[in-house]
């Protein structure tokens, strides 16, 4: 993954998961680059199956290209990757297109 800041702004070349697929995910460290305030909690799913309690913090605002959409992001610990689910990728008529299986 790039990522860079600039002015407040984290730029982040990242693949959209299907782990988060309804919401934003973002890490410790971007939160506190971004100074977001917590909003809530929320109980999570993680990948290997455990249940975790994360923050909520918001509002983030996602840009591609000419698109923008808002979005409320589950925090996770350290460093971990940035995840951009279906509810924002709908939010800006992204639409991804899997190359597994193709022919």
């Amino acid at each position: 993954m790039r990522r860079s800041v600039s002015n407040g702004w984290i730029h982040a070349a990242q693949y959209a998961d299907a782990i988060a697929p309804y919401a934003l995910t973002i890490n410790e460290n971007i939160r506190l680059q971004l100074d977001l305030r917590k909003l809530g909690e929320q109980i999570a799913e993680l990948a290997d199956g455990t249940q975790k309690l994360l923050d909520v913090v918001g509002p983030v605002e996602i840009r591609f290209e000419n698109r923008r959409a808002t979005a409320d992001a589950m925090v996770l610990p350290g460093d971990t990757e940035i995840l951009l689910g279906s509810i924002p990728m709908e939010d800006l008529a992204m639409i991804i297109i899997s190359a597994i299986g193709a022919r």
